[in-house]
């Protein structure tokens, strides 16, 4: 895994994008503008109240349907490369 910052990891969520874009079993990620998808945000969240969580990044592909399988199928990716504590989300 490369260094953890916000640019590596969009520059990973778009490279793991690419990769879908291709995958030979693409019609399963759900409803997907594959023309302009991309990684359109990364945030920290943190629980505080009623017990505290370590930060949780969030990010948020922009261009595939909410709930899209294409974002368990990229936290899934960036799981297993070592990005821990990271949600995705699709948004249209």
């Amino acid at each position: 895994m490369s260094e953890r910052t916000p640019e590596a990891l969009a520059e990973r969520v778009n490279a793991l994008l690419k990769q879908a874009a291709a995958h030979p079993r693409r019609h399963t990620f759900g409803g997907v503008n594959w023309a302009d998808l991309r990684c359109a945000e990364i945030s920290v969240c943190r629980a505080l109240w009623p017990n505290p969580d370590p930060e949780t990044w969030v990010v948020r592909i922009e261009e595939a349907m909410p709930n899209a399988t294409l974002g368990m199928w990229v936290a899934g990716e960036l799981l297993m490369e070592g990005w821990e504590d990271v949600e995705v989300e699709c948004d249209w």
